[in-house]
């Protein structure tokens, strides 16, 4: 029993609650990205989400230990963030009128 209590005391610590969610997020990662077949619609976006939960807990654990400082924790998150949102194409509208010009 003394080895579930010290899981359970260093977890409560922010080293280990931050390494048992990195644990937690690439575990559900590979879990996710096994059932992603070629035919997929997410097939073309496991690669970038895998360097994302690989990156993610990392920034997390370097970050609590001091490793580097919150600047550049928030700088590494806020690159994350605008990656995942600008390589998403932006929906085609429905009503949008053909571009291309009717010739006679």
């Amino acid at each position: 029993m003394d080895g579930f209590e010290r899981v359970v005391v260093n977890a409560q610590t922010p080293t280990g609650g931050v390494f048992i969610l990195a644990v937690l997020i690439i575990v559900a990662f590979v879990i996710v990205a096994r059932r992603v077949d070629s035919s997929s619609p997410l097939a073309p976006h496991v690669l970038p989400f895998a360097a994302m939960m690989v990156v993610l807990p990392a920034t997390m654990f370097l970050g609590v230990t001091k490793t580097i400082d919150s600047n550049a924790v928030s700088a590494i998150l806020a690159s994350m963030v605008a990656y995942f949102f600008s390589s998403r194409p932006l929906p085609e509208s429905k009503d949008k009128v053909s571009e291309r010009p009717q010739g006679n």
